[in-house]
């Protein structure tokens, strides 16, 4: 139920503040933050840090997956959409991402449909975040760019959370 109340507020924020009319300029940078977190469930399959736990009408970890990327796609919408030209404007504008997202996690936490394993904890994901936004920022500005910076920050966030890549 919390997924589909998640779903739902998603996709009204997205409809409400999204950037509906520029959606073109942003599809790739959708395409590279969708490939980040298929990614991530490739490489760490065997070995997961995080997960969301189905229940009730959501029964399957594909399903899950699905509400994830429709999640990442409004998310995106309205943090590029909206992203402020000043600097200072545009670091308050990252952490309140920041923020809002590590709520998230949290009360996903509390309800139990989002699990840690192998030592990642909240402050892991809110680090991560920090490290995330500016990236998906970054990709819509200079896409190499972010592409080559995004291969050593995977090896070494795999490095550094011992995640055996085989």
């Amino acid at each position: 139920m919390i997924y589909i109340l998640a779903m739902a507020g998603w996709i009204f924020a997205a409809w409400r503040w999204g950037d509906w009319r520029n959606w073109r300029r942003y599809h790739t940078t959708i395409f590279y933050l969708c490939f980040c977190d298929v990614l991530y469930f490739y490489l760490t399959c065997h070995y997961p840090l995080w997960r969301l736990e189905p229940k009730g009408i959501v029964s399957t970890r594909t399903v899950a997956l699905l509400i994830e990327l429709v999640i990442f796609i409004c998310t995106t919408l309205i943090y590029l959409g909206r992203y402020p030209k000043e600097p200072l404007k545009s670091v308050l504008w990252i952490g309140f991402w920041v923020l809002l997202y590590s709520i998230l996690e949290w009360v996903m936490l509390r309800f139990g449909v989002f699990t840690y394993f192998h030592g990642w904890t909240l402050l892991k994901s809110t680090l991560f975040d920090i490290l995330a936004f500016p990236m998906v920022r970054l990709h819509l500005a200079r896409p190499m760019l972010t592409y080559i910076l995004s291969i050593p920050i995977t090896i070494l966030l795999l490095y550094l959370n011992h995640v055996p890549v085989q």
